[in-house]
Parts: C-alpha cells; structure tokens; sequence
C-alpha cells in the first residue's frame, strides 16, 4: 500500500488513510484527486454537490432514455457513457439489430421487474465493475459510487410514486434541471474508503478527521 516515509524515523510510514488535504474550491480537490489516482494512490473526496449535477445523473439519463425509446441514436448516446466504456469506434464494430434485441431486452426488464433489476444487468453487461479493477476507469469508485445511488434513488421514485418508466424518465430530468428536492436527500454520499486520502474543500473541513493534514 501507498506510504510516506518519515524523515527522522524510516521505520514509520503515513498510511494514505490518514492523510486529509485541505481545498479552496471543490476544482482543485477534482484536479488532486486524478493527479493522486494517476499515480496509483487512492483518494477521496468530500462533497456537498447535489448527485443531479454530477456527469453520472446526466448519463443515467441518457441510458434509461436509451432503453425507453428505442432508436439508433438513443442506443449509441446510451453506450457513449463511462459506464459502457465504448468509443465510437467501437460502435462502428458493433451490429445494430443485436444492439437493438439487447436494449428491447432492458425494455422488457425494466417493464417487468422495475428499473433497478434492469440497470444491475446493464451494470453487469458493460463489465463496469471488472473494468474498474482493473483500473480502466477514472476515479472508478467516485463514478461507481454515484451510479450506485442514483440507482437507489430512481428504484425509491418508482416505487413510491407508481412511476412508468416514462414518468421517471422525467422526474430524473427535473432533477438534472435544477428542480428542488429536500435539501440532503440528494446530497452525494461519501466515499467510506478509510485507506484513502481524503480531499476536503474548507467549508467542510470539520469532516476531514485525518491525522495529518
């Protein structure tokens, strides 16, 4: 693991989990964060952003648009996602009416059995999570993170509110527009990683415990 040596006693090192660094704005603790991770240190951040602001809310939107009509162009913004990992080169290799059962596949699972079981199979079928292992995602576990509870979050609407995938299709878009909710509900959730190094913006360095900051 990532340790920083102390210069008057070689024999103890800094453990990444307790090191917090401390930002003037939430850009620089972004920029710190994939400057650490470039450099196979694993880094945190602490953030009061709404998880409707975040890139994943908007291609959430794009995936769940991409399963509830079905076309060529909704299919290929749907798979232009961090989630799928493909390029547009890769959609060039791909053949468009198996690329067209597969989303009717989403459809069906989605109408059946709801949008969470529907997402976890598109989860599964991107291999979004081995890519992370394996480090071919850029601040995987912040993205995973987020993707993970907006899952939650549209899996809560839909159930609650009765919602066709239509209808929560726009519920998620008034979010992604600036539509109020309850202040903290959709706050994004923190990272737990203890063995990471936490990023913290100074208006919420009363969260940073760490030792050394």
């Amino acid at each position: 693991s990532f340790k920083i040596k102390i210069k008057d006693n070689p024999a103890a090192g800094i453990q990444a989990g307790q090191i917090g660094i401390l930002v003037r704005k939430r850009g620089e603790g972004k920029y710190i964060q994939e400057r650490l991770s470039k450099l196979g240190i694993p880094a945190i951040t602490v953030s009061d952003t709404k998880i409707f602001e975040t890139d994943e809310a908007l291609e959430m939107f794009y995936i769940l648009c991409g399963v509830e009509k079905i076309n060529k162009q909704n299919i290929h913004r749907a798979l232009l996602t961090k989630f799928s990992g493909l390029s547009f080169i890769d959609l060039h290799t791909l053949h468009e009416d198996k690329l067209t059962e597969k989303f009717r596949n989403y459809q069906d699972e989605w109408k059946k059995n709801g949008v969470y079981p529907m997402l976890r199979k598109f989860l599964s079928d991107c291999s979004a999570v081995h890519r992370m292992q394996e480090g071919k995602m850029e601040n995987a576990e912040r993205v995973l993170a987020n993707y993970i509870q907006l899952m939650e979050m549209l899996h809560e609407a839909e159930k609650d509110n009765k919602y066709n995938p239509e209808e929560l299709i726009a519920w998620l878009k008034k979010g992604i527009d600036g539509e109020r909710f309850s202040d903290d509900e959709y706050l994004q959730r923190i990272e737990s990683d203890e063995s990471a190094v936490k990023i913290v913006t100074m208006h919420s360095c009363k969260e940073i415990g760490r030792a050394h900051v």
